[in-house]
């Protein structure tokens, strides 16, 4: 009977010790459960995270993509605004210079103009007081250019007719 009891108290024991693990077990199942729930909610969680991420990489490369054409147009436009600016600055050079070579044109001839007006105003006199010495030519003038002895008013008209031809060669334009 001892060794019944013995044999009974042992199996209660071992029954005892089994409970114990059942329950220790039955926790650590709890706990470990517990634990997957939790990472399958993160897993959930970091999959919609990564969903959300994947769309706004796919939304960022293509505004990088629509940035990039629109850098190359603006690079296209910018080359060409240089060009146009390159070849409008030669044009304003270019024009620049005639417009130089033209006012000292102009300059060189309104000088000439200044010369040939002042000549021409000279010659204008002369051609006045030619006028004036022959409407006042009387008879007595006439006879005294004639006469044959001395011929004084003769030298008297040669030296003004000498006199004339000096400022009418004074007056000529030169060639």
């Amino acid at each position: 009977m001892r060794q019944v009891q013995q044999e009974k108290s042992a199996l209660e024991e071992a029954q005892s010790k089994a409970a114990q693990e059942k329950s220790a077990l039955e926790q650590t199942l709890k706990s470990v459960q517990s634990e997957s729930n939790s990472q399958k909610a993160s897993v959930g969680a970091s999959a919609r995270k990564l969903s959300g991420l994947t769309a706004e990489v796919a939304s960022l490369k293509q505004e990088s993509t629509a940035l990039t054409e629109q850098v190359a147009s603006l690079q296209k436009q910018l080359e060409e605004s240089k060009t146009e600016a390159t070849l409008q600055t030669g044009k304003a050079q270019s024009t620049s210079l005639a417009l130089s070579g033209l006012q000292t044109r102009h300059d060189a001839l309104a000088l000439k103009n200044d010369a040939c007006r002042n000549d021409n105003a000279a010659l204008a006199n002369l051609g006045k007081d030619l006028l004036t010495r022959y409407e006042g030519k009387g008879v007595a003038d006439v006879l005294a250019a004639k006469e044959p002895f001395f011929q004084t008013a003769r030298v008297t008209l040669e030296n003004q007719a000498a006199e004339y031809r000096s400022k009418l060669d004074a007056a000529t334009v030169k060639p």
